[in-house]
């Protein structure tokens, strides 16, 4: 083909002689520019018509995805429709349900919220009543302190000294009677040679109560609840007596001494206990009470529990589908959204599609032809300069 522009452009220019009397001459120069030109711009031009091809074809593909694109939006928003007007059914039926069960939860809260503050007011009753109970027989504790210390302070030998007594003195025997009265010993009839009369006699019974081994640990384990009030009416007017006293007795006899301690100690807690009494059995009743109520109040309180952990697995399940709601909510937003743009985009290019599509496939043509165009071109360029535009012409015709 090279040689075909090089041996008529030689025919054109012994032509161009003889017609124009204008000379031109074809040299291997003319062929090495033809070379270089065609290499040069059969390059360019490939890249330039490429780029423009693919322009136009990638514009074309653009708008054929995109409405592709946009029939798969429309057929997601028709499928998502419907979902959605069931998550919204589903969200009011869950919510009507979460209100009704809520309404009843709070309800039975209410009710056992008073409950538990009636059992709180029963409880701090029982309360004030047993710190009252304690107070009083606080009262009763340092006499019963000293009388545990005055049991202890008596010996077997002090024991086996007084019972030895073959005439104990009068006190001794005073106090070991009121001893006796208090263990419920009965005393034993004797004559009084003095009187001639029977009286009452405790010493042969005292000293039968001291020679039990566990007479002492008695005193200490003594039932100071059961003290009554006969028992109290029969000693005091024995314990009132002056020579009944701990000062005038401790220089009689420390036994009797520390046996009359323990006598007043036991007095002491009963007059104490005679007020506190009435207040323990407040207590009782008061501590039954409570217990009655907080074995109601527990049933009513796991009752209540079962309720809320029910209306809080209800809320849960609430939540989860007003979040599925939202999450087709923002799906059905996302993708409106979408089809407005494509829409646009289709809308604003639709006319521009069939020309890009005919551009691209005209440019594919352009671009297989291009070596032929452009050598063409380049034969031109290298040999064709100094001729006129007729010789131009018919040997760009005959290439």
């Amino acid at each position: 083909m090279v040689q075909i522009f090089h041996t008529s452009t030689q025919e054109a220019a012994e032509r161009f002689k003889n017609e124009l009397r204008r000379i031109y001459y074809v040299t291997p120069t003319s062929y090495l520019e033809l070379i270089n030109t065609f290499k040069q711009l059969l390059g360019s031009k490939r890249q330039e018509v490429n780029a423009l091809k693919n322009r136009y074809g990638n514009g074309f593909e653009c708008l054929v995805s995109t409405e592709v694109k946009v029939n798969d939006m429309q057929k997601e928003l028709e499928d998502l429709q419907p979902i959605l007007v069931q998550k919204g059914k589903e969200t009011e039926e869950k919510l009507v349900i979460v209100s009704s069960e809520t309404e009843a939860a709070d309800k039975v809260k209410e009710s056992v919220s008073k409950e538990e503050a009636d059992a709180q007011k029963i409880a701090d009753e029982a309360s004030a009543i047993k710190v009252d109970c304690e107070t009083q027989l606080a009262e009763a504790i340092p006499a019963l302190k000293a009388a545990e210390e005055a049991v202890n302070c008596i010996t077997k030998g002090d024991i086996a000294q007084l019972k030895g007594m073959a005439k104990p003195p009068p006190d001794v025997k005073l106090v070991t009677s009121v001893v006796c009265m208090f263990m419920g010993i009965k005393p034993e009839m004797k004559m009084n040679p003095d009187t001639n009369k029977k009286e009452k006699d405790y010493w042969g019974v005292s000293v039968k109560m001291m020679m039990d081994p566990g007479f002492l640990r008695n005193l200490i384990n003594y039932d100071k609840e059961g003290i009554g009030q006969d028992l109290i009416d029969q000693i005091h007017p024995i314990i009132t007596l002056d020579n009944f006293q701990i000062d005038k007795l401790k220089n009689v006899s420390s036994v009797a001494m520390n046996l009359a301690k323990w006598v007043f100690a036991m007095d002491k807690f009963y007059r104490v206990n005679l007020v506190v009494k009435p207040k323990k059995e407040q207590l009782k009743v008061a501590e039954v009470k409570y217990a009655d109520v907080m074995k109601d109040l527990s049933v009513k309180q796991a009752k209540l529990k079962e309720i809320v952990d029910k209306v809080n697995r209800l809320k849960a399940d609430l939540k989860a589908t007003q979040d599925e709601k939202a999450e087709l909510e923002a799906r059905v937003k996302d993708c409106e959204e979408k089809l407005v743009r494509a829409n646009s985009l289709i809308g604003g290019l639709g006319g521009e599609k069939v020309r890009w599509k005919a551009e691209s496939e005209q440019l594919a043509v352009v671009y297989e032809n291009l070596t032929g165009d452009v050598l063409i071109s380049s034969g031109m360029i290298a040999y064709l300069g100094a001729f006129t535009s007729v010789f131009r012409s018919e040997l760009a015709e005959h290439w």
